[in-house]
């Protein structure tokens, strides 16, 4: 097995996957996009077909990371996970969410890319019925 020391690894993938989007392993250990109810391993470096390798930044690399949102998001908000790997604001329905981290940009619509600080990435925030 090889060491990895600077956070970002190479991985075939599963799917087409597009660049900023948050991702896991499927079974095979290939790439695909995490669900809005999983943080994933990190965010996707590139846009890459299925079959192809594609970077992926861990969580644990140093730095910040660039996710494409769903929705209008602004600096300072706290960002969760949301469908197909992207993050969005906390929803304001009941549930269990999972937290991304911090925005460090504003976002107006689906599909910007942001900076965001993973801060307590991971973290579950329940919203109350």
């Amino acid at each position: 097995m090889s060491y990895n020391d600077y956070g970002i690894g190479s991985h075939p993938t599963a799917q087409d996957i597009v660049d900023g989007r948050r991702v896991e392993f499927n079974a095979s250990g290939h790439v695909v996009y995490a669900p809005a109810t999983r943080l994933g391993v990190g965010v996707s470096r590139i846009s890459q077909k299925s079959g192809e390798d594609i970077g992926v930044a861990y969580w644990n690399k140093p730095g910040t990371h660039h996710i494409e949102v769903k929705g209008a998001i602004d600096i300072g908000d706290q960002v969760f996970a949301a469908a197909n790997g992207t993050v969005s604001v906390l929803p304001a329905a009941a549930g269990d969410y999972v937290k991304v981290g911090v925005a460090l940009e504003a976002s107006a619509e689906d599909g910007d890319v942001i900076e965001v600080l993973p801060v307590e990435s991971g973290k579950i925030v329940n919203v109350a019925a």
